[in-house]
């Protein structure tokens, strides 16, 4: 076969030792390869990845052209080379390698969205809109938080059941042989705009990345008078919208005019991942099922009204736990969405009509591929040809044809099994906990050897908890406010009491206040 001189032999040649070279077999290995004439040479390898990074940037105009009249939705986020855990030597300083990553996902049968629609811009003049979202909370959100959210997803239409439970634990699976969820791994649609070595840290850092569309916009012209929705995690939130502030402010001269297509979403991958780190209150009846459910089940069911309920009550969730982050940024794209609902913008009918494309999924693919056929080893321009060729590669007919496929370890009825065995699990954990209460005990701190210690200091208070065994736990490891509220709870079940009109009003007026401080501070950014 080896020694058959055509096209089907030599681009079978190619394709093995570029799947070779991505799998981290070393040069030597490719090279011994090539001379049992088996593939071609690393050289040959090289060679082909510089020319196919080289065109990159035609391929990119050319889709850029033919989407002009399409909505495309943007994912900006940082790569890091970081593969292990790593440290410097005497010799050698080992040091991460930074990388901004831009994809585009055109969606298909979609109009452009303008910037200007019947006079009024998609840009809200008040930034973050406090009264609009305080409005929205007290008369159409607020008595939905009085019902759990398994209460509240038990009313709404069971549409969802069409989400089987092995593609809802498979959605956070890149890897291409894996049959669940295969055709969405595999990126249709989606571009690599650009892989530029830098770090996003600040907002010049953004503003640099974002020239890698801005660019392009100079030739083609695509985002002239249309918007760019850009879906971005916390750090991009913050920065590109202090940009588009002091833009339309005229703070800075810096800017460059096209940032004023810009339109941020929030990232619903994001605030999914976020939540899940967060400490757990309402264990099984609120927050876990809502964290799990906001992006795995809402967001690609389309349940636009639900997944937007659903936002409103994870950022309760983050304002109650004192989160730094999500207890604010849910509150810019809700003001956003809200605004646009008022002045009847079409942006909003875009989101409802095509929400699970506007996700952060595309560029998180394109880092876990990225990350897969590279090495901590690899330079950052070795990572980027890699990146372009993994773009153009989207299908592999060689990968299709020989790399052997996955399936999901478990069946329907393992998972049924595990879910009943996870459940009597629970039910005992909480029957030790119900009986072992009283045993609950305060450990005396105490004060360290003045040989070990430098300065007085006492150690934190810490508690026995019998439930997890001989386990000391310090009072760090608990928020002060879930015992302040536990204690809450106990007591108004015991009295038995029902709220009074001013107990709401109270409650009303707290919860507005801590909205209004936290718009307050985002906007003095």
């Amino acid at each position: 076969m080896a020694g058959i001189r055509n096209q089907h032999v030599n681009n079978f040649k190619l394709e093995l030792a570029l799947y070779l070279a991505g799998s981290g077999v070393t040069c030597d290995a490719i090279n011994a390869l090539s001379s049992a004439g088996v593939s071609v040479t690393h050289q040959t390898v090289y060679n082909y990845k510089k020319k196919i990074a080289d065109e990159h940037p035609i391929r990119v105009k050319k889709y850029f052209d033919e989407n002009k009249n399409n909505l495309c939705i943007y994912n900006l986020d940082d790569y890091y080379n970081i593969h292990e855990n790593r440290r410097p030597d005497c010799t050698s300083l080992s040091s991460a390698v930074h990388l901004a990553t831009c994809v585009a996902k055109s969606i298909e049968k979609s109009d452009s969205v303008p910037i200007m629609f019947n006079n009024k811009s998609v840009y809200n003049p008040n930034n973050i809109d406090a009264s609009i979202v305080c409005e929205k909370l007290i008369n159409q959100y607020q008595y939905c938080f009085d019902l759990s959210y398994s209460r509240r997803i038990a009313q709404w239409n069971s549409s969802f059941s069409n989400f089987d439970r092995i593609k809802q634990l498979s959605i956070h699976f890149y890897d291409n042989t894996i049959e669940e969820r295969k055709e969405e791994r595999k990126m249709k649609g989606a571009m690599l705009v650009g892989v530029k070595e830098q770090q996003l840290h600040s907002m010049q850092d953004y503003l640099n990345a974002l020239n890698i569309v801005f660019d392009y916009n100079k030739e083609i012209g695509h985002l002239d008078g249309n918007v760019a929705p850009i879906v971005a995690d916390w750090p991009g939130q913050r920065y590109i919208r202090q940009a588009l502030t002091h833009f339309h402010k005229k703070n800075e001269n810096s800017i460059p005019k096209e940032i004023v297509s810009v339109v941020l979403l929030l990232g619903p991958l994001h605030v999914a991942l976020n939540t899940k780190e967060q400490v757990i209150i309402e264990l099984l009846d609120n927050m876990v099922p809502a964290s799990l459910d906001i992006y795995a089940l809402l967001f690609r069911s389309e349940s636009f009204d639900n997944y937007v309920e659903t936002i409103f009550r994870i950022w309760t969730f983050a304002l109650r736990w004192h989160c730094k982050n999500y207890n604010k940024a849910p509150l810019a794209f809700l003001s956003d969405l809200f605004y646009w609902e008022k002045i009847e913008h079409p942006m909003r009918e875009a989101i409802k009509k095509n929400l699970v494309q506007f996700n952060d999924y595309w560029v998180e693919n394109m880092h876990s591929r990225i990350r897969a056929t590279t090495s901590s080893k690899d330079a950052a321009d070795n990572i980027q040809k890699q990146a372009y060729l993994l773009d153009f590669y989207k299908y592999s007919a060689f990968r299709e044809m020989f790399s052997t496929t996955k399936r999901y370890p478990y069946s329907p009825r393992d998972l049924k099994f595990l879910t009943t065995k996870t459940c009597i699990f629970l039910i005992s954990q909480f029957q030790k906990i119900y009986r072992k209460n009283e045993e609950t005990n305060l450990v005396s701190s105490k004060i360290p050897s003045p040989l070990k210690r430098r300065k007085k200091k006492e150690l934190p208070t810490s508690y026995n908890l019998p439930t997890l065994g001989e386990i000391d736990i310090t009072k760090k490891n608990f928020d002060k406010d879930l015992n302040d509220n536990a204690q809450e709870d106990i007591e108004e079940d015991n009295n038995n009491s029902e709220e009074t009109e001013i107990d709401q009003l109270n409650r009303q007026e707290s919860l507005e206040l801590d909205l209004l401080n936290r718009i307050s501070e985002i906007n003095s950014w």
